[in-house]
């Protein structure tokens, strides 16, 4: 019979008591007269602990029809068993080794015998009461059985949505005191026969909150979550941030978590091991529910974080402002839409799906999870993660570490890598992307990692100490600043002044902001640093009209924070940061400065160059009239592109744009040949190359050049990552003039559109309301439709045809809506007018001052940009040799912490006793461990487990 825990619930198989997730045991067989699973002697413990592998989910499946057998057949083909040298049930069973290794799959961790005619009772370990209940996972690699009869109830039938809904049915719930509208529905059982854990309300519910209140006051009203409900610390939070991206970014970036999370329980250090899942929770943040991609919704669905038919729209009148449904997630698709369950080695994880109600920017989906999830999980860091974005296997482990070595770190952040294939390395936009990103990060960040102060954290993975972005006082610190963006939306005002306008283009690049507030938060000294080993990778922009889009956004948020952060740096004065690491600050603020000065007039650099090149090198090798014309491609390509900037988007004017790229690229080859020819007339002249501090000689003009590059060569040879510099170095020369003039000409002529997005959408009331009330007895409780548990199972099968027909390719992705212009006020306007005229003239100064003096100045000029050029690259350089020479003494040093750290893990992590016969061990190394005789198993397990 079906043993009980102490408050009646029941847990475990019927023939013996449930057992934690935990490898780590020893015990020794005893017999069981009525061995409730088949025994299997056949199955190496190679296959039981093989490294996972997925589950196709483009196999052709059953049609849809109302027998039983066609169920039966729809089973065996989405989950069919796992391939390999796994055969058969058969008639003994298998011991798994007594330390879990690396390959360790998740869905086998359950202890079988060699015998033939005995069964083993698993191990108990001390857990809290509600999640007791826990899956027998030795019926795991069973044969997956039929559903239900009563899921052929009714047909499912298409929704607002494109996902497969059955009629609701009204039932009425009990609600908690606060009466806030929570409900618990069961999950599809055809979902839970097909993966590891079954048993208990965590695996075999979801549980869905429509909140009604702000996020800031989401405690306040009496919320909770399910982390806090089952009492477990949240050492990782991880916020995932989506718009309207389509399925497959949202599976790469889930499925890339998943697998670090897979790491990190593989882990037996730093206090991991196999049930560090309970210390990771998933935010999934969705900026408005009718902005969701469907493909999505479908994809979140299989996954069962998402049940269709439970949202509504508001409770007892009040709007709901966000859908929440918590569940722990036992399956993730990747991006190929093939399925990976508990069974192939995917650990459980707890999964927030946090819908928002109306679309209200990303930074509001931050502020949902910092100010309404992260006060209740308090967890000890917080990672940002966008969609799109993959994490590389165990790097949030390593970005977590980082933390965990030095308390001083407030942030941090890894590489971003774009997803280079061959046909982007034959892309001119991906391959020169991908070379910024690369210079970006092994010089830029090292450098700024060495000062202690990185500029920009980018949001799309980066990892914050949640402690440190907590505010000194109401309405002061780093959060309180980096949500000002969000309340500057929301004041309204009659005028726009400059300063107004000036921080609108600010939060543009709110990271920046962030980032400042975290090192001059006053009476502290936190530092940021760069994670080289941690890595994530994103697409890129492969199409001139979102390259030039995206780019407008971060020049402009990028410009401005950056001013604003030479003129605040002082704040970090005031704080308690070393003497040396003040000094630092001010440095760095001075390179700032320097870089800001290149930038602006970047554009009148490169007009300076080509002037005199072609005024002098051209002529010499074409006729007069050839190099005139010529000469007059430069400015009639400044003019039609700011027509175009100032008139047009760039998916209006894709022709114009391309075109202008195209006859930069070409600008810039004849440049650098006549630069080459230059060189080789210097020579000639003078026989030979000169000397290098000879102003005008070649050797000055090849040093000035090879500097710059051959920095880039040995800061990648440094960091151990060199070969963009041979797949995509003359893509990004090609591209360079656009990124100097088409780039920073379109950004400045719209530098009043501060629009992220569509903001402050009207929801649609496609939904069904909840009211609650007060019963006789005095319980809280409503009035909800949702679906019966077959139409449940029916929409979940209906799905799981949806997206074998999207992995098969018969189903078109589902195109994201694109959001109409949002019509900018007319002293926005001015304000952009008035600027761009600023830097008009300010470059048109300088080009008329170097051109309009005696020709010698043309050489003295032209070398000492070069060296300038270089100096700054030279900065870099000594800013990773650096940053790897702290790396390698930190490795030194971290053998010390190691051994410190082993030793603390052998007070903590204890070592399983041998049981004798009859006799079973129960418990884990962290709790400690009892031998028991197997008949007082579950009464010990229970004693244990409230002790």
């Amino acid at each position: 019979m079906s043993k009980a825990t102490a408050n009646g619930t029941s847990y475990g198989h019927p023939s013996r008591p449930e057992r934690p997730y935990d490898p780590l045991y020893n015990r020794s067989p005893v017999s069981s007269p009525t061995p409730s699973v088949p025994p299997r002697s056949n199955v190496p413990p190679s296959v039981l602990y093989r490294s996972p592998s997925p589950m196709s989910a483009n196999l052709e499946l059953p049609p849809r029809t109302s027998s039983q057998s066609a169920w039966d057949s729809l089973d065996a083909a989405v989950f069919p068993p796992p391939s390999g040298d796994i055969t058969p049930p058969s008639p003994s069973l298998v011991r798994p080794p007594k330390k879990a290794t690396r390959g360790v799959a998740f869905a086998s961790d359950a202890t079988r015998s060699s015998s033939n005619d005995v069964e083993l009772s698993p191990v108990l370990a001390p857990q809290p009461r509600s999640i007791m209940a826990r899956t027998d996972t030795s019926d795991t690699l069973l044969p997956l059985s039929s559903p239900a009869p009563h899921m052929e109830r009714r047909a499912p039938t298409a929704n607002a949505y494109g996902t497969l809904v059955g009629p609701r049915r009204r039932k009425t719930v009990k609600l908690p005191s606060t009466g806030n509208f929570v409900i618990r529905e069961q999950l599809p059982e055809s979902l839970l026969k097909n993966v590891a854990f079954s048993k208990g309300d965590e695996f075999e519910k979801i549980k869905y909150t429509a909140a009604t209140t702000d996020p800031d006051d989401f405690v306040k009203a009496g919320y909770t979550l399910r982390a806090a409900e089952y009492r477990r610390e949240t050492e990782i939070a991880i916020v995932v941030t989506m718009y309207n991206e389509g399925i497959n970014e949202l599976n790469r970036t889930l499925f890339g978590i998943f697998q670090n999370i897979q790491y990190i329980c593989q882990k037996r250090k730093w206090g991991w091991d196999v049930d560090g899942w309970k210390k990771i929770v998933v935010v999934l943040v969705a900026d408005g529910r009718k902005k969701c991609n469907l493909n999505v919704l479908l994809a979140l669905q299989t996954m069962g974080v998402y049940q269709e038919g439970l949202p509504q729209f508001a409770v007892n009148n009040t709007p709901t402002t966000a859908h929440i449904f918590e569940s722990t997630a036992q399956l993730v698709l990747d991006p190929a839409l093939q399925i990976w369950t508990t069974s192939n080695g995917i650990p459980p994880v707890q999964f927030i799906f946090c819908m928002k109600e109306r679309n209200a920017k990303k930074i509001n989906s931050h502020r949902w999870f910092f100010n309404a999830f992260c006060p209740i999980l308090k967890p000890k860091v917080c990672l940002l993660v966008d969609v799109g974005t993959r994490p590389m296997a165990g790097s949030i482990y390593r970005l977590w570490k980082a933390f965990e070595r030095n308390p001083l770190i407030a942030g941090a952040c890894g590489e971003i890598k774009v997803g280079m294939t061959w046909r982007g390395v034959l892309n001119p936009l991906v391959a020169s992307q991908n070379f910024e990103y690369k210079i970006s990060n092994h010089l830029d960040k090292a450098l700024e990692s060495v000062f202690g102060y990185i500029g920009v954290l980018p949001g799309a993975f980066s990892a914050y100490r949640y402690t440190a972005l907590l505010d000194n006082m109401p309405n002061r610190g780093p959060l309180a600043s980096y949500f000002k963006g969000e309340r500057r939306e929301d004041q309204t005002s009659s005028t726009n002044s400059p300063t107004e306008i000036f921080s609108a283009n600010l939060y543009l690049a709110e990271d920046r902001i962030l980032a400042l507030e975290l090192v001059a938060k006053p009476l502290s000294k936190w530092t940021l640093h760069y994670v080289s080993k941690a890595a994530a990778e994103t697409d890129v922009p492969d199409s001139v009209p979102e390259f030039i889009a995206q780019r407008r956004r971060w020049l402009n948020g990028s410009f401005f924070a950056q001013v604003y952060a030479i003129m605040n740096i002082g704040r970090t004065l005031t704080t308690r940061h070393s003497i040396g690491r003040k000094l630092a600050f001010m440095v760095q603020a001075f390179y700032s400065l320097v870089s800001l000065l290149f930038n602006w007039f970047g554009p009148s650099q490169f007009a300076i160059i080509f002037y005199f090149l072609f005024s002098s090198e051209l002529k010499s090798i074409v006729p007069e009239r050839v190099a005139q014309a010529f000469f007059l491609v430069y400015p009639v390509l400044l003019a039609v592109l700011f027509i175009a900037s100032l008139g047009n988007r760039p998916q209006a004017s894709k022709g114009i744009y391309k075109a202008s790229m195209v006859f930069f690229a070409f600008i810039g080859l004849v440049m650098l040949a006549l630069l080459g020819y230059k060189i080789f007339n210097l020579a000639k002249a003078k026989s030979g190359l000169g000397g290098a501090f000879e102003i005008g000689s070649g050797m000055s003009y090849i040093i000035g050049l090879s500097a710059t590059y051959g920095v880039y060569l040995l800061g990648s040879v440094l960091q151990g990552d060199p070969w963009h510099m041979f797949t995509s170095l003359f893509q990004y020369l090609l591209l360079l003039p656009s990124y100097i003039n088409v780039l920073q000409i379109y950004a400045l002529c719209n530098i009043h559109d501060v629009s992220w997005g569509t903001k402050g959408d009207n929801a649609s009331n496609d939904l069904p309301k909840v009211a609650v009330g007060v019963n006789k007895d005095g319980s809280v409780v409503a009035d909800v439709e949702v679906l019966s548990g077959g139409d449940v199972d029916g929409v979940w099968r209906g799905g799981m045809d949806r997206v074998r027909e999207l992995g098969a390719g018969r189903v078109v992705e589902v195109p994201s809506a694109v959001d109409p212009r949002v019509k900018q006020e007319d002293d926005y306007k001015s304000f952009r007018t008035n600027l761009l005229l600023w830097w008009l003239a300010t470059n048109a100064i300088v080009f008329g001052v170097v051109t309009q003096t005696k020709a010698s100045i043309a050489d003295t000029y032209l070398v000492s940009l070069l060296y300038a050029s270089a100096g700054l690259s030279a900065i870099r350089l000594i800013g990773v040799i650096f940053y790897q020479t702290i790396s390698f003494f930190v490795t030194i040093c971290k053998c010390g912490d190691r051994r410190k750290k082993n030793q603390i893990n052998k007070k903590i992590r204890q070592e399983p006793p041998r049981a004798g016969p009859g006799q079973t061990v129960i418990g884990n190394g962290y709790n400690g461990f009892m031998v028991v005789d197997d008949i007082e198993v579950g009464n010990r397990a229970r004693l244990f487990m409230d002790a």
